[in-house]
């Protein structure tokens, strides 16, 4: 087996990759220690900190692809799963709206979690792309376990069931704009991604 140098490249990447999401991890889980041993007043602060940081990082992050320089269709729209839970992410944190809180529960760990093991991203951390899917993935990872383990988010059968119908009428649109566009949306369509993914 002979390795080429796109792939001790690509290798690098993934390892830098790899070593921010562990630092990431680790501080993740000491800041929700910090918050859960704080008590109902520091969690609603961080609660409100989160919320707004979560919308400004979507923002940024949709700003971002449709600034002119960057805009291609493919990426610019925010119609991916990790663009639209980018968003419901704070808002379910400000607002503990039951349903908003099941989206993040199940398609923000159960989708997007795909970019800890499968990143689209093809540079490291001196590029700005790499960076702007880490604070948007980072943003909704943390999201999530902060309403799983500090404010006891806890999902039904039933909320398992309306995440599956609103992500199959998701998926639904995100095909009909695929075959219009010849875009890639929801990974649903062709062209495939330039780095594979689980789906």
């Amino acid at each position: 087996m002979v390795l080429r140098m796109e792939d001790l490249s690509s290798m690098t990447v993934y390892l830098q990759h790899v070593s921010c999401v562990a630092v990431f991890a680790v501080v993740s889980a000491l800041v929700m220690l910090w918050t859960s041993r704080g008590g109902a007043e520091r969690t609603r602060s961080v609660d409100r900190l989160l919320g707004l940081a979560g919308l400004l990082a979507s923002l940024v992050v949709i700003g971002w692809w449709l600034m002119p320089s960057r805009f291609r269709l493919d990426v610019a729209l925010p119609c991916q799963l990790c663009d639209v839970v980018g968003i419901v992410a704070p808002l379910a944190i400000l607002t503990r709206v039951r349903l908003l809180r099941t989206l993040l529960h199940f398609w923000g760990l159960g989708l997007c979690s795909q970019w800890i093991f499968t990143p689209v991203t093809q540079t490291g951390p001196e590029s700005a792309a790499f960076w702007i899917s880490f604070i948007l993935h980072g943003s909704i990872l943390y999201s999530a376990f902060h309403d799983y383990f500090v404010r006891g988010y806890r999902s039904s059968w039933g909320d398992w069931g309306l995440a599956v119908l609103l992500g199959g009428g998701y998926a639904m649109v995100a095909l009909g704009l695929n075959a219009r566009t010849g875009v890639n949306y929801c990974y649903l369509g062709l062209p495939k991604p330039a780095a594979p993914t689980i789906v």
